[in-house]
């Protein structure tokens, strides 16, 4: 088998975080060649990219090792593989390298599609939307299905969201996926919405066929997807990732979703943003609380330690009425960092939710705290 350096590295960069560092099953730290594809996979995950359709053979690299050789070896170089004697031996016109050959019947074989659903996406969209949820998904394994990305197949639109039982991210999306009788929503694991997006943002888009330039470099804007309700399978430009699913009954987010929130506060995202930095140590040290308190077109924000330490920072907004609520500052910290415009809070009172909105960013729903005030 031959192939170009840099097409193997390529690969290999692209199935890293499918390989998984430390495992029970020593194979999966190989990957497969196999007839101009490698392959890496997981317990639950299964990912092929494409090398070269031209290359005959299969054979199993251990990923580390040869990752890190490759990055020593010049791309042009053609570097042939040859089985000999229970080795495999990389060699290229400089050097070779040998390692162990492990056989390729203990390495995972490629699951069934899962054929149940049949579409195909905006994938951009899809993606960097359900990217977006990850922070708001659970890090508790005794609520599996909260782990994961929801996505509710609504016919004409669905809606992707994530909950740990203190925030939730929601956003709905003009993608048309009818439900069937038994299929009206998947869970993705957390895992595999990282690789997707990896994957989404790193893989190589030259088309077969492009009108320009630039069309031929620009991301693929169709996803193809299959499901059912234990796999998922994405193709999309020689990538395919199939990912078994969080079975079980996703909770009633929409319940979640305050109504009748009459009292808004609009403000710059980084004025708050530094507002928090004020406050932040105070609220570390003690319960992790910051209280709200607007009126008049400010904002107070005031957080106190466990002994008698406290920090205010007021900052300009705008406001019909008064209002208070207190949050947990780290969710808050989270959702506002990085943004650069107007941010909007909508609340009904301080025991009800707040709701996060900013452009196109999901609708984040953050649970309220209960205090004295």
């Amino acid at each position: 088998m031959r192939v170009q350096v840099t097409k193997l590295r390529n690969a290999l960069a692209l199935l890293e975080p499918v390989v998984p560092r430390k495992t029970t099953l020593p194979i999966l730290t190989n990957v497969k060649l196999s007839h101009g594809k490698a392959i890496a996979a997981d317990l639950e995950l299964y990912v092929t990219v494409t090398i070269d359709n031209d290359l005959e053979g299969e054979c199993l690299l251990p990923f580390a090792d040869v990752s890190k050789l490759l990055k020593t070896v010049p791309g042009a170089e053609e570097l042939e593989i040859k089985q000999e004697g229970g080795k495999i031996e990389l060699v290229w016109s400089t050097g070779k390298a040998t390692f162990d050959l492990k056989p390729l019947e203990d390495f995972p074989g490629q699951p069934k599609e899962p054929q149940a659903i049949k579409v195909i996406v905006q994938g951009e969209r899809l993606v960097s939307t359900m990217k977006a949820m990850l922070p708001y998904a659970s890090k508790e394994e005794n609520r599996p299905v909260l782990t994961g990305v929801n996505v509710n197949l609504l016919g004409d639109h669905i809606d992707v969201a994530a909950a740990d039982g203190f925030r939730l991210g929601l956003k709905a999306l003009p993608i048309a996926i009818k439900p069937t009788d038994t299929i009206n929503h998947i869970v993705i694991p957390a895992h595999a919405v990282e690789v997707l997006h990896h994957l989404w943002s790193k893989a190589p888009r030259l088309k077969e066929k492009a009108d320009s330039f630039i069309e031929a470099i620009m991301p693929a804007p169709e996803l193809s997807l299959q499901f059912n309700t234990q796999a998922l399978q994405a193709e999309f430009d020689g990538v395919v990732l199939v990912a078994k699913l969080i079975e079980g009954s996703y909770p009633n987010y929409m319940q979640l979703v305050p109504t009748g929130n009459d009292n808004v506060v609009q403000l710059y995202a980084p004025d708050l943003e530094q507002a928090l930095k004020r406050v932040m140590l105070p609220a570390k040290k003690g319960s992790g609380i910051v209280r709200f308190q607007w009126s008049d077109n400010i904002l107070c924000l005031k957080s106190k330690d466990e002994e008698t330490s406290s920090v205010e920072a007021s900052l300009p907004c705008q406001v019909e009425k008064p209002g208070k609520i207190a949050l947990k500052i780290n969710y808050v910290w989270d959702y506002v960092k990085g943004k650069d415009s107007l941010l909007r809070i909508e609340t009904k009172d301080e025991k009800s939710p707040a709701v996060f909105k900013y452009g196109q960013a999901p609708t984040v729903v953050v649970m309220p705290m209960a205090v004295s005030w």
